[in-house]
Parts: C-alpha cells; sequence; structure tokens
C-alpha cells in the first residue's frame, strides 16, 4: 500500500548509488535492488519505469565520448526535463555548452550552477583547472533500462496501486459493518457502533470515500432518486418493524461523490398478526 509517497519524488541520490522508494511498502530501497528487503515486493518492472529517464544521461555520456557535443547535449537536457535538480546532469550541461560554443548560455549556465549549488567541487575545479579538464562521469548502471521515456506508465502503475489500496479498504469496509450489525442490538456494541461512526468513516473519508444507509427507514416514503440508489435482495421477518422498513444488509458506497456500490437491503413484510 502506497502511504504518504508520490510517484512525482521517490528517488533521490545518495554516494553513488540511487535510492528510492518502495511503491507498495514506502522502504528505502537501493538500485541494485530487485526486490524489496521489507515487503518482498518485485521491483524488477517498478525500476525499469522509474529509472527510464535515465537513458538519456548514459546517451549523453555515450556521445560525449564520441564526440557528438550537439546531440549529447540535447540527451542530457531530455534528462534535466525530469530531474532538473540533479548536480551532476547539470555540470554535464554546462560543460556542454562550453563543448559547442554557446558562449552566452555558458556563461549564464555557470553562474545559475554556482547559485544554485554554492558547495560544489565542480565551481572550485572549473576556476582552477578550467572547464576544459572536467572529468565527465561514468554511466549510470541500472540493469535492463528501458530505452523509452514512461513517465505515463509510472503514473499508470501508482494509480493501480492506489485503486489496490482503495478495494483494500473497501473490503475492510464491508468485513467491519458486518461485525457492527452482528453486534448492535449487543449490550456493550454500542462501543463497536460508535467507534464505526466516529473513527473509521473519518478514516474513509481521507481517502475520499463516504457510506450512506437507509436503515430502519420506510422504503415508501424514500424519493425515486434515493430508491435507485437501493437494491433489495428479499423480504425479511422482523416482528418489531413495521412492514416496508428497510433493514440495510451493506451501505452505499460513494468515491468523491460518485455512487461505486449501492445499497444491499432487505425489506420488512407484513406480519401475520397484522389487520
Amino acid at each position: 500500500m502506497i502511504n504518504k509517497i508520490s510517484f512525482l519524488n521517490v528517488f533521490t541520490e545518495k554516494k553513488d548509488n540511487i535510492i528510492f522508494r518502495c511503491p507498495s511498502c514506502g522502504f528505502e530501497c537501493n538500485e541494485n535492488d530487485n526486490k524489496c528487503s521489507d515487503c518482498s515486493y518485485d521491483l524488477k518492472d517498478y525500476k525499469k519505469i522509474l529509472f527510464s529517464h535515465y537513458s538519456h544521461f548514459n546517451k549523453s555520456i555515450d556521445l560525449i565520448i564520441c564526440g557528438d557535443y550537439f546531440n549529447a547535449l540535447l540527451s542530457i537536457v531530455k534528462f534535466l526535463a525530469f530531474e532538473p535538480n540533479n548536480e551532476q546532469a547539470n555540470e554535464i550541461y554546462v560543460y556542454l555548452l562550453y563543448k559547442n560554443n554557446k558562449k552566452e548560455e555558458y556563461d549564464y549556465g555557470l553562474k545559475d550552477f554556482e547559485e544554485r549549488f554554492q558547495y560544489s567541487k565542480f565551481i572550485v575545479n572549473t576556476e582552477t583547472d578550467g572547464i576544459e579538464k572536467y572529468i565527465v562521469p561514468k554511466k549510470v548502471n541500472i540493469t535492463n533500462l528501458s530505452e523509452i521515456d514512461c513517465f505515463s506508465e509510472l503514473k499508470e502503475l501508482y494509480l493501480k496501486s492506489k485503486y489496490k489500496t482503495l478495494n483494500e479498504i473497501l473490503e475492510l469496509e464491508s468485513g467491519f459493518y458486518d461485525i457492527v450489525k452482528f453486534y448492535s442490538t449487543e449490550k456493550n456494541g454500542k462501543k463497536i457502533v460508535d467507534f464505526f461512526d466516529k473513527r473509521f468513516l473519518q478514516f474513509l473519508s481521507k481517502f475520499e470515500i463516504s457510506i450512506e444507509q437507509n436503515d430502519t427507514k420506510p422504503y415508501d416514503e424514500l424519493t425515486d432518486d434515493i430508491k435507485n440508489k437501493i437494491e433489495i435482495i428479499s423480504e425479511i421477518n422482523k416482528p418489531k418493524f413495521k412492514e416496508g422498513t428497510l433493514v440495510t444488509i451493506a451501505p452505499a458506497i460513494y468515491l468523491r461523490s460518485k455512487l461505486i456500490a449501492k445499497e444491499k437491503a432487505t425489506i420488512v413484510k407484513k406480519n401475520k398478526g397484522w389487520k
């Protein structure tokens, strides 16, 4: 279950490795991990999507080695579109501005770099040894790196995980409601009902989930709009209830005010003792 994690901010750089968070549990993982060491989530496909833009970084390095500085600049710009604050990529960008004889852009880029990365060795080394002595970094070693941009696939993966989480919550709601109904008539059942009403329903609201029910209401007195949101399963004998009273089996479920599951209910049939 994704908890307090945004797919827009899931990885950082630490030493020589890329650190990212597991999309299932949020545990900190290393770029070389193929499974989360905390929850055993399979990270292979996720890594391929998450690090897809590093293909632009690696391609830029290859092109620099080949002397194709123009296309190397284009590649590092594509990478920076994903990670504008990556210090190493910004170093390469400034270096490639110089190698492409873009003097004005280079002067501005170097000044901008110095303002953004004040404690970078790149500034000191450039002032001391000159930009020509810049040592191009090694490529990022990520196995099975995708050759195409997969940002939309990453978003889709996140949404699938989100929907999976919602389904798990809805299953939890269903089971909890059954317990509440079972114990509501018991002597100590009020504690469970109060917890459901005051705590659990608040928990659901954080996920933009709400529930509605018409338990114990006369069915004939409901509006047509409300009736359309109720699925009558069967009739039931309830001596203490009037004919036509609704008995909710499962409440209606709304996600962001959109009905995703109708209320399921039985209806009290006429008792034999009635005239």
